[in-house]
């Protein structure tokens, strides 16, 4: 009797719960935070670039990416609550005046959750992403072989809204599983910020680190200018000048590292 008790008690509150939880809205939510001078986020990407140094920084080409974010749920009281989204896109990197110009190619699907407060954004996204080389790579010199990389990453972010702080960015991210192969190690860890210089003129910066390739400093810094009027600022697309030095941001060329300075615009959905 008192086991059916205590039964009848615990489908009560998971019940109450399942009624709180769905009490937010389907298929409306924001946007997940980011921050531009990481590449690894979801964003909207047209840039020229010079190779400087490196194994695959060398020559000149251009980087594109399109992601967009998928809203599914959200349970936002003000400022407070959790919402979701699910997270797709594809970035691509073609070489200038070759025949073949398209070097790799990156496909990512993922879940975002983030958990919203007026102090700042806490985001989970484990998310998987798909590389595949080009005939570039392949026919001109590169040597190498004709193979697709694939990895499955989970990524725990704090996106800062202090005010009177610069908007920043740190956290960690665990590589789930990797094909084909094995990572050499599976901890990251990355931390990045924006400066306001005026209302449209800004500097970004990310600093990562990861175990897979020795505690190796991978760095990005940028200096942009907004473009447009829309309200979410840290959104809104901008002229970017970007000095990159570390691993490849595309996945066939991870292990090789790379110095790019490149222009163009970033933006995001």
């Amino acid at each position: 009797m008192k086991l059916s008790i205590a039964t009848a008690l615990f489908a009560l509150a998971l019940l109450c719960q399942a009624q709180r939880c769905l009490a937010g809205d389907f298929f409306e939510a924001p946007a997940p935070p980011l921050m531009y001078s990481d590449r690894q986020q979801p964003m909207l990407r047209l840039q020229r670039v010079w190779g400087i140094k490196g194994e695959t920084g060398k020559g000149n080409f251009y980087d594109t990416a399109v992601a967009m974010p998928l809203p599914l749920y959200n349970t936002l009281n003000g400022d407070n609550g959790w919402f979701f989204n699910a997270v797709a896109g594809i970035s691509a990197r073609f070489g200038i005046n070759i025949p073949d110009d398209l070097y790799a190619s990156d496909f990512t699907g993922g879940i975002s959750a983030v958990r919203r407060s007026p102090s700042g954004d806490l985001e989970l996204f484990l998310y998987r992403r798909s590389s595949h080389l080009g005939d570039s790579a392949i026919y001109n010199g590169y040597g190498y072989a004709q193979r697709s990389f694939s990895r499955d990453t989970l990524r725990l972010l704090y996106f800062s809204n202090q005010e009177g702080a610069f908007p920043g960015a740190v956290g960690g991210s665990y590589i789930l599983d990797k094909t084909p192969g094995s990572p050499s190690g599976r901890l990251g860890f990355q931390y990045s910020m924006e400066i306001p210089v005026s209302r449209r003129m800004f500097m970004g910066a990310t600093l990562a680190m990861s175990q897979e390739y020795a505690w190796a400093l991978d760095s990005n810094f940028q200096a942009g200018f907004r473009l447009g009027r829309d309200k979410d600022n840290n959104r809104r697309p901008a002229l970017v000048l970007e000095y990159h030095s570390g691993a490849s941001p595309y996945g066939q060329f991870y292990a090789g590292k790379e110095r790019t300075l490149s222009l163009g615009f970033v933006g995001a959905l």
